[in-house]
């Protein structure tokens, strides 16, 4: 039999030269059980001579499946966190067998109807905001669908895969308690998004754990962040978790008021944005003590959940991820122990001079 490697081969030409239906090219495409070894052997053999690469859409039809993913990605994603979320995202799919198709400007009224949702077997939706229209389209249309994060859904309930903000600032709040830190700071983020509440509300139960005192005027949110310079002034911090808006400013502001890092004053940041070298003109440090997102994680999780809703499996409904917490150069013990005063913070040394006046 000749080969033939140029020229778009269909199951028809395929089911002629094997002398059977194209019924039966089928059945062996997505149902070889039913066809006999005999009939299976022979149909594949001018299959891989003919070099025949059967439709994706064709094989859906026929199977139900079309072995494609859609992604739904809402606006605020910034570059770095979408970059690595997809990243995961490809990874896990193609682990799992899988394509990826995006859906641009997901908007609610895309949804109606859109004959794209007929492509994919489910969709993964991440990003701020997704809308609960959105996601309650998908459920009108039956299509399995899960979501990186958690938000306050309104008419549905939908599989979500999260980072544990609330643990993950929790315990690095209580690694600075344990290095000795009292009087500490959180600063960034803001008091609209449920993410950032999520953050300081694991930081406060630390404090609260630990009988100290919450003192919200030390709160620096992302835009108020040319405050921060006088609230370190006024309150002297001994170590600050500072937000990714908000680190830039919080370390010019330290190294303005001649402050060093870790000596003076600990700082714990969220992010990689800064590079080593503008990190150590800045601090004197090479490496940032950080609590971050596992983004890539995130995102491989997100289509382990969805693929697992898609094969008919009950995974659970609320699933989180731990964030990564990296020791680096910028947090020591605070240079002397210290005494909470009400509502506000002493270096005990302080208190010690006061009273030999």
């Amino acid at each position: 039999m000749a080969s033939r490697s140029s020229g778009k081969v269909n199951i028809s030409e395929v089911a002629r030269i094997a002398g059977v239906s194209k019924m039966t090219v089928s059945r062996v495409l997505n149902r070889a059980d039913l066809v006999s070894a005999e009939t299976r052997d022979k149909i594949q053999q001018v299959i891989d001579v003919l070099h025949y690469q059967p439709s994706p859409m064709a094989q859906g039809l026929a199977t139900h499946t079309t072995q494609i993913i859609g992604l739904m990605m809402y606006s605020d994603v910034e570059y770095y966190y979408l970059h690595q979320i997809l990243l995961g995202v490809e990874r896990a799919a193609r682990m799992n067998g899988y394509d990826l198709l995006i859906f641009a400007n997901p908007e609610e009224h895309n949804l109606r109807g859109n004959p794209r949702l007929g492509l994919v077997d489910g969709v993964l939706c991440f990003g701020h905001p997704i809308p609960n229209e959105a996601l309650e389209k998908l459920e009108l249309e039956g299509i399995p669908y899960a979501v990186i994060g958690r938000r306050n859904w309104r008419q549905v309930a939908p599989w979500h895969y999260a980072p544990d903000y609330i643990r993950g600032f929790g315990d690095v709040t209580r690694y600075l308690l344990n290095l000795g830190h009292q009087n500490i700071a959180m600063m960034g983020g803001s008091p609209h998004f449920e993410v950032d509440l999520e953050k300081y509300s694991g930081f406060q139960q630390a404090l609260f754990e630990a009988g100290i005192p919450y003192n919200p005027a030390m709160t620096v949110y992302d835009d108020e962040s040319f405050k921060i310079k006088g609230i370190i002034e006024k309150f002297r911090p001994t170590t600050v978790i500072a937000e990714r808006n908000s680190l830039l400013a919080l370390l010019l502001a330290a190294r303005e008021l001649g402050l060093r890092i870790p000596q003076d004053i600990s700082v714990i940041g969220t992010g990689r944005e800064l590079d080593v070298q503008t990190l150590h003109k800045l601090t004197g440090v090479h490496e940032l003590t950080i609590v971050e997102v596992p983004w890539q994680e995130l995102g491989a999780g997100g289509i382990q959940m969805l693929t697992e809703l898609i094969r008919g499996e009950e995974p659970e409904q609320e699933q989180t991820i731990p964030l990564r917490f990296t020791i680096g150069e910028s947090c020591a013990p605070p240079l002397y122990p210290q005494i909470v005063t009400g509502n506000n913070f002493a270096l005990k040394k302080e208190v010690a001079d006061e009273r030999s006046k």
